[in-house]
């Protein structure tokens, strides 16, 4: 698919530019990968940097290849090739014209994204996906998408949609894996989610209220990357299969497959399955694993320039241990305890805390910090490729190419009041991807231009609300101009 996309790149090209041959443009795309450096750039990437040298703005018609990370809003009549992730049970719902219809939904993936595909009436009843296992490559044809309340991207059914089952000896199964996430990498609202971690507490019942006035029984319990974690995750699992509640128990390894994660109103995040929801043990009971000393050393993986933020001065950097990343914040005169660090550092503390992925020091003023020599060995740990984004559990160090020029925006939050963000396009020898900076942090798009090597430190591996990934920098991130 990654050919026909290139394919429609160079016939919209021929389309716009009737000067220009096939030839000629594959040779001005051969002669840009070896003008940016080669192996650097994929053959697309390198499409996109000859279309602005030939000032063309390329239109969105014609360009999706129809898998699940091309699809955007608004789409109709399509065919959308996926893996199966999981199906629902038959629910009602009222029509504009007061009949009673039915639905079911229908969750499909692919490399690190989750689609929601909705099924409506006689498709619903007929459950076309009742004998496909997960991972099992599927065909959706003639369905829509469009952006729900949440504004969310899902897939829709119509009168003419078909599911099929596609050959997996051609297309292949897609382990679960490229989809799973640890609770510790949750930190926003999501539907869909597969989640992989450790029972943390022994599971308890709760009884609610449902709307009609009939008692229900949720499952809750916590669950973590480790058992010695600090930071686990609370999961109910309302009106369960009930044979989940002799199933698990504490010290199990599971996977859950359809969890949505919610913000409570402290901020904390919350993990919530239903019916719908599956469960899979992965190993029986596992001892409680004593956490790591606080003694071992943290390799500097970025440090961020300092901000005023609420007239305090504020700069954050980016730690890694153990293949995990945290940020260490610190304020007013104390900033100047990074100074004497660069990236590659090891170092160690006399005093701190863990929250999450946070660390606090109690104490700013005196030598807290030391330095233990520096190791790139470590530092080669967190360092990530565009194609790794969908799986990268940690904020870590990549390289990129500029394809485009960046661009500057208002973006209206839920209240209404405007926050600027910038966005430019950049790639590398796998593939493309959105980087994007928030508010004063877009600062550093300043005089990008098309072909501008960049070497991103704190570079933080994201996926929006379409289950696109793209990368972000946050104040711990910085980013350096690599001469060609």
């Amino acid at each position: 698919m990654p050919g026909d996309r290139l394919e429609r790149i160079i016939q919209e090209i021929l389309r716009r530019r009737g000067d220009l041959t096939r030839q000629a443009i594959l040779q001005l795309i051969t002669e840009k990968k070896k003008t940016v450096g080669a192996g650097f750039l994929t053959d697309i990437g390198a499409a996109y940097l000859v279309v602005n040298d030939l000032s063309l703005e390329l239109s969105d018609s014609g360009f999706n290849d129809f898998v699940l990370k091309e699809l955007s809003p608004n789409m109709s009549a399509i065919n959308i090739q996926a893996f199966f992730l999981s199906t629902g049970k038959l629910r009602n719902f009222i029509k504009k014209d007061r009949t009673e219809g039915v639905y079911r939904s229908a969750f499909l993936f692919d490399e690190g994204i989750v689609v929601r595909l909705l099924l409506w009436n006689s498709i619903a009843r007929e459950d076309p996906f009742s004998t496909f296992a997960p991972g099992e490559p599927v065909r959706v044809s003639n369905v829509s998408t469009r952006l729900n309340r949440d504004n969310i991207l899902e897939i829709h059914a119509g009168p003419k949609t078909k599911v099929e089952r596609l050959e997996p000896s051609i297309y292949g199964n897609k382990s679960l894996d490229v989809v799973t996430v640890s609770p510790s990498t949750i930190t926003y609202q999501k539907r869909g989610l597969v989640v992989k971690g450790f029972v943390v507490s022994e599971p308890r019942l709760i009884s609610f209220q449902r709307n009609d006035n009939t008692t229900g029984r949720a499952l809750q319990f916590s669950i973590a990357d480790s058992m010695g974690s600090r930071s686990p995750l609370r999961v109910v699992i309302w009106s369960h299969n009930q044979a989940y509640e002799s199933l698990i128990r504490s010290g199990m390894e599971i996977r859950l497959v359809n969890l949505d994660s919610r913000a409570q109103p402290s901020g904390l995040i919350e993990l919530h399955g239903s019916e719908d929801t599956q469960v899979e043990i992965l190993a029986q009971h596992q001892e409680t694993t004593i956490p790591e000393p606080q003694s071992k050393p943290f390799v500097i993986i970025s440090i961020g320039h300092a901000l005023q933020v609420d007239h305090k001065l504020r700069r954050t950097a980016l730690l890694g241990q153990g293949g995990r990343s945290y940020t260490l914040t610190i304020t007013g005169l104390g900033v100047n305890l990074l100074d004497s660090f660069k990236v590659g550092d090891l170092v160690v503390f006399d005093d701190l805390s863990i929250k999450g992925n946070e660390i606090f020091l109690p104490d700013t003023s005196g030598h807290i910090m030391h330095l233990k020599g520096e190791s790139h060995q470590e530092l080669e740990g967190f360092k990530f490729t565009v194609q790794d984004i969908p799986k990268v559990k940690a904020a870590g160090i990549v390289e990129v190419v500029v394809l485009a020029k960046p661009t500057l925006k208002d973006i209206r939050r839920k209240e209404g009041t405007p926050v600027l963000m910038g966005e430019v396009l950049v790639g590398d020898e796998t593939g493309e991807t959105r980087l994007v900076a928030w508010r004063e942090l877009s600062n550093a798009f300043d005089g990008l231009l098309p072909g501008a090597r960049l070497l991103i430190y704190g570079a933080v591996p994201r996926s929006d609300g379409r289950g696109n990934p793209f990368l972000e920098i946050r104040d711990f991130s910085f980013i350096e101009r690599i001469q060609s």
